[in-house]
């Protein structure tokens, strides 16, 4: 009888801790790069998310969605983690943004980790304000990463993309 106290005992703790097991948030820093000076459509990303802003003091946004991962560094070839963060706190661009817009962010590679660029062009200072996350344009980047080297994008793509940034008329299908 002694042991079955024991054991339910042990069972109860157990369960206890178990049950409320919470997943610890991470968060990932990622570095702004204001010179970097790029047309979206003419680079291949190396991670793209979707994300909503939860403060514009602290610069940080949740991550909704993981759209495409390139899990290693171009330059070094080394082999980057994979990327599982809840957050990301990004070290600047966050003029004219709002806490709950949602933002479809394409990063690179830049000194060994992830780093997302100044773009030009787009109605905010890195990625693309969308109006929701089932947004036409989500379908638009899919495709345009697998395109292979030297495919264009389809002309209803490029119409799509003619809503977000200016830059799209280098990448005529004609």
């Amino acid at each position: 009888m002694k042991i079955l106290k024991y054991l339910l005992f042990f069972l109860f703790l157990f369960t206890m801790g178990y049950v409320t097991y919470v997943k610890t948030q991470t968060t990932y820093f990622v570095g702004y790069m204001y010179w970097y000076h790029p047309t979206i459509l003419q680079e291949k990303w190396e991670l793209v998310v979707t994300a909503t802003v939860t403060s514009t003091q602290e610069k940080k946004l949740k991550i909704n969605e993981l759209i495409h991962q390139e899990r290693y560094d171009a330059v070094s070839k080394k082999e980057l983690e994979i990327f599982d963060h809840d957050f990301l706190t990004i070290s600047g661009g966050f003029n004219g943004l709002k806490k709950s817009d949602k933002i479809l962010l394409c990063l690179t590679i830049y000194e060994g980790a992830y780093s997302i660029a100044s773009f030009r062009g787009t109605q905010t200072n890195f990625g693309l304000k969308l109006k929701s996350f089932h947004d036409p344009i989500i379908g638009a980047i899919e495709r345009f990463i697998k395109l292979k080297p030297g495919e264009k994008p389809s002309q209803k793509d490029i119409e799509l993309w003619r809503k977000y940034t200016k830059n799209v008329s280098i990448l005529s299908t004609n």
